[in-house]
């Protein structure tokens, strides 16, 4: 990308990190993660569809910022996967954490939970039992998420109410 100091003020500090990404953190569009790879993640929550409009609108203002960026559009379009959250209705209990089929470390708030694979569609749900949320990344089809959904409620189900 060019020099310019919209880009600048958005750059990560470790510019040869894998990991690296440029943030914008748009006014109607969600946040867009810019790799130097050229691969470009939305997040927040939104539609498929509204990923789409979002990128579109990032691409027309990125080529108005500059004429070296004239030819900068996407040589294709992705929407792999969805990450779902939600809350369960009663705190769920602490135990969960001690299962055989959990996974937790200090650096990290979440437990993730290792259930069945649904049609090979690997969804890894996390629970955060503070507030007793849940997210589902990785989850591409509808009988997929109900799949999972159907695991974190067994989960729930075994490890008894706070």
């Amino acid at each position: 990308m060019p020099e310019l100091p919209v880009f600048q003020q958005l750059s990560a500090e470790e510019p040869e990190s894998p990991f690296s990404h440029m943030r914008f953190n748009t006014v109607s569009h969600g946040k867009l993660l810019v790799f130097a790879t050229g691969n470009i993640i939305r997040a927040g929550k939104y539609t498929h569809a509204d990923a789409v409009a979002c990128l579109l609108a990032f691409f027309k203002w990125a080529r108005g910022q500059s004429a070296e960026l004239h030819s900068l559009w996407p040589s294709a379009v992705g929407l792999p996967n969805a990450v779902l959250t939600g809350q369960f209705t009663e705190p769920i209990d602490k135990s969960v954490a001690a299962r055989d089929d959990a996974m937790s470390t200090n650096r990290f708030p979440g437990i993730s939970m290792r259930i069945p694979t649904y049609c090979g569609e690997n969804i890894t749900p996390e629970i955060f039992l503070k507030a007793s949320k849940w997210i589902l990344p990785g989850a591409r089809t509808a009988p997929g998420v109900f799949a999972a959904l159907k695991s974190l409620c067994d989960i729930y189900d075994d490890s008894g109410k706070k």
